[in-house]
């Protein structure tokens, strides 16, 4: 009994849906005759312009008006390659490369859960780092883990085509 009357109410709602129609008018002529007649609309175009570099303004209302220099790269990312060379008085040192740090008094305050790089310094070896572009500086430490010392740190900071970071 649920069945049929689920499937006559169904049946039921169809057929209002079908009885009254798409909607659209009084089907007199005279409403088709308020449509716009858009064969006479002309499109603007604007003309092409070379941008110079050096004249590139910053106040730009449409977003048409927008001009980047030609060195502009939309990477969200750069490539990092970091060089640990081995020696002698490498052995039982770690270094870590963080982004999120700032300096005290007695040297830095790193929070260590920013670091994308940990490694023990025993040999010579390379790495290459995706960086993401609003990172432009780094701290590398290195730790000597046979004595209470105190690290030894080395800023690294992004220059325009400088992607290459050595540790000895």
């Amino acid at each position: 009994m649920k069945i049929n009357t689920l499937y006559l109410s169904t049946l039921f709602c169809l057929s209002l849906l079908t009885a009254c129609g798409g909607g659209g008018g009084s089907g007199d002529k005279d409403s088709a005759d308020t449509l716009t007649d858009n064969s006479n609309v002309v499109e603007q175009t604007e003309p092409e312009t070379t941008v110079n570099d050096n004249e590139i303004t910053t106040e730009a209302e449409r977003t048409a008006e927008l001009r980047v220099p030609s060195e502009f790269d939309l990477q969200q990312d750069y490539e990092l390659i970091v060089d640990t060379i081995a020696s002698s008085t490498n052995k039982g040192k770690y270094l870590t490369l963080c982004s999120e740090f700032s300096k005290t008094e007695t040297g830095y305050e790193i929070n260590h859960r920013s670091c994308i790089l940990k490694t023990y310094l025993t040999e010579t070896a390379s790495y290459t780092l995706r960086i993401a572009n609003t990172t432009t500086q780094l701290l590398a430490t290195v730790w000597d883990l046979s004595a209470q010392d105190v690290p030894q740190y080395s800023l690294w900071e992004r220059s325009n085509n400088d992607a290459y970071l050595s540790i000895q």
